[in-house]
């Protein structure tokens, strides 16, 4: 679903179930998120997107657990879109540090 920034910077918010309401951790429902997500970005034409990480709300999943799925999900998405960076949006420190190990083992190129 898509809704407008309001009064964020942003001009659309993105928003992406990336686990149901049994939170239940499953990586097939995670990457599906992204890749609704990602197919939103495309028809408005965003060429660059901020993405939290999803999945751990609830502790559904760990941050590590779910930037393992994430990183590898988003890269695979967006590759082949015009998008041009995507920025990585973390509440607290473990899910920068999740974030981050999981982007330093990713195959970006």
């Amino acid at each position: 679903m898509v809704t407008t920034g309001g009064a964020l910077a942003a001009p659309y918010v993105i928003h992406a179930v990336a686990v149901g309401h049994d939170r239940v951790a499953d990586a097939a429902v995670l990457t599906a998120a992204v890749r609704s997500a990602i197919a939103f970005a495309e028809p408005l034409q965003l060429r660059r997107i901020a993405v939290a990480l999803l999945g751990v709300e609830h502790g559904a999943f760990t941050p590590a657990e779910a930037a393992a799925i994430l990183i590898p999900a988003l890269v695979a998405e967006a590759r082949s879109t015009p998008i041009e960076s995507i920025v990585l949006a973390a509440t607290h420190a473990v899910e920068a540090r999740a974030l981050n190990e999981a982007v330093s083992g990713a195959a970006i190129s």
